[in-house]
Formats: structure tokens, C-alpha cells, sequence
């Protein structure tokens, strides 16, 4: 089974193979003009979890792989965290339009069937204090964050550095999040 959990960019490289596609095909990312630079397995693996959107063979000149622009990975959290806040924003219009306080607990009990995430109880906190202006940035839930982490085991199994892995597969913002604190000097008291 794939990274992504979805036909993605790995299972193309596991059916054809990765000499094939390095040898065969040109890879793009969206409507780049420019295809990717790729040399060996290595340089496939962190497009793993991209879906392909469209994929030809031409015998003569080869073929051509167009890549989404981002990991399916990412595109389908934003999906699920994007509608648990419409439905947080619905019942935080219902609350404001009945004059009637917005609970915490009957918002989670409206997105989580089973015992809520972080993310999802810091969403509810935000729509409470922010109303419609919302947004999800920086949120995350346990089953991307469990694929990015194959991602990253993945790519420092192909030889990548954690510099390198880490930034692509977790993004840089919490890169250097994770660095600063890891880098700040200890108290000498």
C-alpha cells in the first residue's frame, strides 16, 4: 500500500518500475514547463504521495508524468480540517443568530465521533475567539502526520539527510521551529 493511501506517484514507480522511469519518462510538477531533475530512486521518493495528473508513453520520444502540485498527503488533511471548520462555523453563526453561547463541548461532539485530536480541539478554541475569520493554518491531524512520517523514514532510508527530509515532508516553518528549539542555549543558573 501506498504512502498517500490513494494510486500516487509510488505505485507508478513500483508498477513500471524506477530505472523505467528514470530512463523513460519526463516528470513534471502541474503545468512546469521544465521537468524535474531525477538521476536515481532517490530523487523519485519524495514525490511519492503526489498524484499523477495525467501520464503518457510515446515510443519515439518517450513519456511525459505530470505530478499535482502538492501531496495528496497535504491536499487531503486541508480537506478534512477545511470541512470540520465549516461545520464549526455553522453552529457559530446558529449560536450567534439564536443569542444562545457557543459550548466548547457541543462543537467537538459535532465533528468527533470518537475521542477528539489536538487539532480539533484547538479548532474549536479558535472559531470560538475568532468567529468567521478562522482559518486552519498550522493544524494537523494524526493520520497525515503518521504518513509524513513514513514519508520521512522513506527518504532517509534512500539516503537522504534529516536537513533535507525534514523540511520537504514537515514543512520549512516547523523545521526551523523545531531547530530553534532544539538550538536555544540552556538556562546557567
Amino acid at each position: 500500500m501506498s504512502i498517500a493511501g490513494k494510486c500516487c506517484f509510488e505505485d507508478t514507480v513500483e508498477i513500471f518500475g524506477a530505472d523505467n522511469i528514470l530512463n523513460n519518462y519526463k516528470v513534471y510538477i502541474g503545468d512546469n514547463i521544465l521537468p524535474l531533475r531525477m538521476e536515481s530512486e532517490k530523487d523519485l521518493v519524495p514525490y511519492y504521495p503526489f498524484l499523477e495528473s495525467f501520464m503518457v508513453l510515446n515510443k519515439k520520444d518517450g513519456g511525459i508524468i505530470r505530478l499535482q502540485t502538492d501531496s495528496f498527503i497535504n491536499i487531503e488533511e486541508r480537506e478534512w480540517i477545511a470541512w470540520r471548520l465549516n461545520e464549526l462555523k455553522k453552529y457559530y453563526r446558529r449560536c450567534k443568530r439564536k443569542h444562545i453561547p457557543y459550548s466548547q463541548d457541543k462543537a467537538l461532539k459535532l465533528i468527533c465521533l470518537f475521542e477528539p485530536q489536538e487539532y480539533e480541539r484547538e479548532l474549536v478554541k479558535r472559531v470560538e475567539k475568532f468567529g468567521e475569520k478562522t482559518t486552519i493554518d498550522d493544524l494537523h491531524d494524526n493520520l497525515h502526520e503518521h504518513m509524513r512520517k513514513e514519508l520521512y523514514e522513506l527518504m532517509l532510508k534512500y539516503g537522504w539527510t534529516e536537513q533535507q527530509a525534514y523540511p520537504w515532508v514537515y514543512g520549512w516553518r516547523r523545521f526551523f521551529e523545531k531547530n530553534k528549539i532544539q538550538n536555544e542555549p540552556e538556562n546557567e543558573d
